[in-house]
């Protein structure tokens, strides 16, 4: 097995010519930015977390970059990716590994560039955006439902409304819009500690029975470890095994590794609550 400290690792790891630095050093500030952490300090410490981490890294940016470009008021022109499949194992560029297993920012993408895609922006002072993005030749009728949660519990109700989305368009609505009151949800104006630490955010209807969630994190994504009652229950149906995930405090891309399986979906976050397949 290739292991990131050895030599043939940095050889097989791409780099613009000419440039001292190359994309694990990217993914690296990626990392630092996201989670808040000394990632020289992490590879020397924890080098399984830091790998963990690392995968979950390239599929935020990656997701980060795609609603970027989705959303109604955006001015960017598009993003690329590069390559559908790595060549040879290592840190390749692609969303599928050289095996041909799907890779972190396969699961992270294909949620953000689905037909129905949920996501929320930080627009700072201005608060956070939700979106909605209907690629269907026909309106998109359901029920967006909003959660706050600090420490994993509850802050307040849920909220929710009932929301149109016209065919090919998507809908951009103030997630302030949904409370009777102001709630600094950006945690732009920072007067005391932030009002909560978890948003979820769902969208279902009758085009998707089975819903869309989206999250946001006032702080950055969370970069402690503890137990969280993290538990699966798997039993065996017509095309395969379906397995029901539940946990008793928020989970964090959550994924699994089960030799011979290949998940229909993995690296998603997991609210607090009933068990989800």
């Amino acid at each position: 097995m290739l292991h990131f400290n050895q030599p043939r690792w940095k050889e097989r790891v791409p780099r613009d010519l000419g440039a001292g630095w190359d994309f694990d050093d990217v993914r690296d500030h990626y990392l630092e930015r996201l989670f808040r952490l000394q990632v020289a300090s992490l590879r020397y410490s924890d080098q399984d977390r830091y790998l963990r981490l690392s995968r979950v890294t390239s599929g935020e940016a990656m997701a980060g970059a795609f609603a970027e470009w989705r959303r109604t008021r955006s001015v960017c022109g598009g993003a690329l990716l590069l390559f559908l499949r790595d060549l040879w194992p290592g840190a390749g560029w692609g969303i599928i590994d050289s095996t041909g297993l799907p890779k972190a920012p396969y699961y992270q993408l294909r949620r953000v560039l689905q037909a129905t895609a949920l996501f929320v922006t930080d627009e700072g002072s201005n608060g956070l955006s939700l979106h909605i993005c209907n690629d269907a030749p026909r309106p998109l009728n359901g029920q967006l439902q909003l959660e706050l949660f600090r420490a994993s519990q509850p802050v307040g109700r849920p909220l929710s409304r009932s929301v149109t989305i016209e065919p090919r368009s998507a809908l951009e609505l103030n997630a302030l819009d949904l409370f009777e009151g102001f709630l600094d949800l950006s945690y732009a104006y920072r007067f005391g500690p932030p009002p909560y630490d978890l948003m979820r955010v769902s969208f279902a209807g009758a085009a998707v029975p089975q819903g869309i969630e989206a999250f946001h994190f006032p702080l950055g994504l969370p970069n402690t470890q503890g137990e969280i009652g993290l538990s699966a229950m798997a039993r065996p149906v017509a095309d395969g095994v379906a397995v029901e995930v539940a946990c008793q405090a928020f989970a964090q891309a959550v994924h699994f590794e089960a030799p011979g399986y290949v998940p229909d979906d993995q690296y998603f976050h997991l609210a607090p609550g009933p068990a989800a397949s």
